[in-house]
């Protein structure tokens, strides 16, 4: 499966919609794990070749993804790299930009430079018994039935390993069920009814007797 900490946005795009179409659930978050970013590496013998500068290259991508920060921005001795948290979802999309329009036709930014998949530095760890984990908390609607979205949330685990979860290699499991307290709760509850009608009896018997 690879590292699980570079599953967090498949957990956000993929698997919290799931959670989120059961009846009675308000919300659900993802913690831990790293950020996807694009990174853009740019070829400055490219750049010159295409009459483009990289100010303009620059500008470009900021008006498409309006996410590029300021600190993004690097230089080495042969290659300029930007990263970005970009709305393009692969590295094709973004090589598809089109930088500028020439007499010969349009320059796409993978004319000019080549985008990868990266992983952000930031971001939390979260560990469980079994090594480093990604948390999904689930949280209810008021007034919402928790037995029954408890036992929706267990169908739709069980449904996402056997599935998509099984062909990434990964697998959900529940930390926390809220449905064996209550039943403990109900059980002791029913259990102190039934002791206290069987005192109730006795009571009656002893002074009626």
């Amino acid at each position: 499966a690879g590292n699980v900490q570079h599953f967090k946005g498949y957990a956000e795009d993929v698997i919290v919609p799931e959670f989120e179409k059961i009846s009675g659930v308000s919300e659900v978050r993802v913690y831990g794990g790293r950020n996807q970013k694009l990174q853009v590496a740019f070829d400055p013998a490219r750049l010159a070749n295409h009459g483009i500068t990289l100010p303009q290259i620059i500008s470009r991508l900021r008006a498409e993804t309006q996410d590029i920060s300021a600190g993004a921005f690097s230089q080495g001795k042969r290659a300029y790299t930007v990263r970005t948290m970009s709305n393009f979802r692969t590295p094709e999309a973004l090589e598809g930009l089109v930088i500028t329009n020439t007499r010969s036709g349009p320059v796409y930014l993978g004319d000019v430079a080549t985008v990868e998949v990266v992983f952000s530095d930031d971001g939390s760890t979260n560990r469980s018994d079994k090594g480093i984990a990604l948390s999904l908390p689930i949280y209810r609607e008021a007034g919402a039935n928790v037995l029954r979205m408890t036992d929706d949330v267990a169908a739709t685990i069980d449904r996402l390993n056997r599935g998509l979860l099984a062909r990434q290699g990964l697998e959900l499991e529940r930390i926390m069920d809220p449905k064996f307290y209550i039943e403990s709760a109900i059980h002791l509850v029913l259990g102190n009814l039934y002791l206290g009608g069987i005192m109730a009896v006795l009571m009656l018997y002893l002074f009626l007797g």
